[in-house]
C-alpha cells in the first residue's frame, strides 16, 4: 500500500517537527519527531528531502503588537527558518510547503489525540505534530487519530 509522507515544522528558536503517514485508506501513522535549535534546518534535512508534503507554521505580525513597540529592534526567528525551509524545499524539488495559521494547530491538537493548552511552553513538536494532522485531514481526507475504524 501506497503511504504518503507528511512533515510538519512549528519554526522558531526552537523549531519542531514531527512526520505522519496517510495511507490509501486515510488512516493516519504516526512517524518520528523531535526539536532543533538549527535555524538553517540542516539537522533534519533528511527529513524535508524524504517527505512528501510539508506543511509549517507561519508567521503573521500583529498588527496591534507591532503598533505597540513590541517588535522594535527585535529579530524575528520564526521568519529566519521558514526562509531555510522554503530554499531546502526549492533545493530538494519539493512542492511548495503549506502555511498554516498558529490557530490551525488547535483542531489538529484534537485530531491527533492530544490536548490543547493555551499558552503551554516547550511543545514544539506537538504544535508540529497538530499542523500535520489538521493538513491530513483537511485537505486530504485522512481519519483523525482519535477515530478508530473497527479492526
Amino acid at each position: 500500500m501506497t503511504k504518503i509522507k507528511i512533515l510538519g515544522i512549528d519554526p522558531g528558536e526552537t523549531t519542531g517537527w514531527a512526520t505522519i503517514f496517510m495511507g490509501e485508506d486515510k488512516r493516519l501513522e504516526l512517524g518520528e519527531s523531535g526539536q532543533t535549535k538549527d535555524m538553517q534546518l540542516i539537522e533534519i534535512v533528511d527529513q524535508i528531502r524524504s517527505a512528501d508534503v510539508i506543511v509549517y507554521e507561519g508567521w503573521y505580525t500583529n498588527p496591534d503588537k507591532a503598533r505597540a513597540g513590541k517588535f522594535n529592534w527585535r529579530g524575528f526567528p520564526a521568519e529566519n527558518v521558514i526562509g531555510s525551509l522554503l530554499t531546502l524545499a526549492k533545493l530538494h524539488q519539493k512542492d511548495t510547503p503549506v502555511k498554516q495559521q498558529a490557530s490551525q494547530r488547535v483542531a489538529g491538537f484534537a485530531w491527533a489525540g492530544m490536548i490543547y493548552k493555551k499558552g503551554a511552553k516547550g511543545r514544539h513538536w506537538q504544535d508540529a505534530l497538530a499542523h500535520a494532522v489538521h493538513y491530513a485531514v483537511k485537505s486530504r481526507g485522512a481519519i483523525p487519530l482519535t477515530v478508530r475504524k473497527p479492526e
